[in-house]
Parts: structure tokens; C-alpha cells; sequence
């Protein structure tokens, strides 16, 4: 292994104080706590939440729980403000009040971080994110809320990335390879089209079945995923939990 290597603790959809967990048999705050503790053990070099923290209420607990570990980043999903966000969290990296996104770069990769809090990729970001694309010559691993690529669920009929057609063309015009990790659907998904690989995380607080005609929710397990950065190379795992072992 590698003494360069990164791991990310890599969680999305914790939807907390929200109704909607416990409509589909979900105890959203007991997988919380249970991401918490397993946070703990991880002892990740960077955590990184794919976005829908939940109710404005949930929002204290949430960055209180989070505040020790400093390499942190949020992209916000549609549950969240990213007014509301910035009240509590920043990152040096971010470029405008309009949106909560920003970008880095290190020796083998740029990194992106997207909000997509409005269920779209708004002008002025989109525009930003085009300039940062066409300057780097280097493979992409961006994140953020809503899947680019399309995936086999009901959520991905209804609820999709509005403009995500202009993401992937740019990143489909990209000469690197793009890694895409993401949230959303509470699922766990793997796609490929050309350069991308697309990655979508269960989400901490219930899952929605894929291949369904609606939506139908499925609270018997959660969990999170570890992604470990070598170089350039990209490597990951989901973890899978179980409410009835706590």
C-alpha cells in the first residue's frame, strides 16, 4: 500500500427530522449515530457528505457531530439550502455566494465539488465548472449531489438532474478519465459510459428499490462508502449496515 494513499468516508441522504424516513420504516437517527460511530473507527483522511442533511432543525447536531474533522466537504442535495449550509459550514475553496461548489487540485487529479441543491447545475457554476474542465489536462473525481448518468430507478424518472445532458457532454468531451461519486437515488449503482464511471451510495436513511415502476422505499439496511485515492488511480467499496445488528 501505498503511503500516498487517501481514504474518504464517502455518506449522502441522512434526511434527518424529516418524515420521510419513518414513512418507509426508517429510524433515521439511529443510522446516523451509527455513521458517526463508524466514522470514528474509519479515522478517514477526508470526509466527504453527498448532500440532503434534512430539516433546517437538523442542521446544529449535524455539523456538531462533524466539527473535529477538518478536511470536510459538502455538496448539497435538493433537501438542502446552500444559504442554509453556509451558515454553519465554508471551505476556503469556494467560489461564490451563489452556490456551495468549488475545486482543487493535486499532483495526479483535479477535484470538483458540485451543488446541485436547486436540481440543477445553475449558469454561473456551470460556467465556472466548463473554464475549470478546459484548463486541467489532468483525470477528473467529482462530486456531488444528483447522478449524472442515468440509472435503472423510478427516482431517475422523476427526479432527475435537470440539465445533466450539459454535464455529460462536457465531461464526455474531457481527454481524462472522469470518476463520478454521488447520492440521491438511495441506492447503491455502478455506470459506465465512455471516460465516466459513475458511482451512487446507499443513503444513510432509507433505500429506494431500483427497477420499480414508483417509488418504493426499503428501510432493512443503509450504509456508506470508502473510496481510496492512490496517484491517480481510484479504488471503493460501499459498506453495507443492518438496523437489526444495533
Amino acid at each position: 500500500m501505498s503511503q500516498n494513499r487517501k481514504t474518504i468516508f464517502y455518506f449522502t441522504d441522512t434526511h434527518l427530522h424529516e418524515d420521510g424516513p419513518g414513512e418507509h420504516g426508517a429510524d433515521a437517527h439511529k443510522n446516523w449515530n451509527e455513521i458517526l460511530t463508524e466514522l470514528k473507527l474509519r479515522n478517514p483522511d477526508q470526509v466527504i457528505f453527498g448532500g440532503d442533511i434534512g430539516l433546517f432543525s437538523a442542521y446544529p447536531e449535524f455539523f456538531e457531530a462533524l466539527k473535529d474533522y477538518p478536511n470536510l466537504h459538502v455538496t448539497p442535495g435538493n433537501h438542502d439550502t446552500s444559504a442554509h449550509v453556509r451558515l454553519f459550514f465554508s471551505t476556503a475553496e469556494n467560489h461564490s455566494a451563489a452556490g456551495f461548489f468549488s475545486a482543487m487540485e493535486d499532483e495526479h487529479l483535479k477535484w470538483f465539488f458540485l451543488d446541485s441543491s436547486t436540481d440543477k447545475i445553475g449558469t454561473e457554476q456551470l460556467d465556472w465548472f466548463r473554464q475549470e474542465l478546459a484548463a486541467t489536462l489532468k483525470p477528473v473525481i467529482l462530486f456531488l449531489h444528483h447522478p449524472i448518468l442515468s440509472v435503472a430507478s423510478a427516482v431517475d424518472r422523476k427526479y432527475p438532474l435537470e440539465n445533466r445532458v450539459e454535464l455529460q457532454e462536457l465531461l464526455l468531451r474531457h481527454q481524462q478519465p472522469v470518476t463520478i461519486f454521488c447520492g440521491h437515488y438511495h441506492i447503491e449503482d455502478e455506470t459506465s459510459q465512455e471516460n465516466i464511471r459513475q458511482f451512487v451510495t446507499p443513503a444513510v436513511s432509507y433505500q429506494i428499490k431500483k427497477n420499480t415502476v414508483d417509488i418504493e422505499g426499503d428501510a432493512s439496511y443503509f450504509g456508506y462508502r470508502m473510496i481510496y485515492v492512490d496517484g491517480s488511480s481510484i479504488e471503493t467499496e460501499v459498506i453495507t449496515l443492518y438496523p437489526d445488528d444495533f
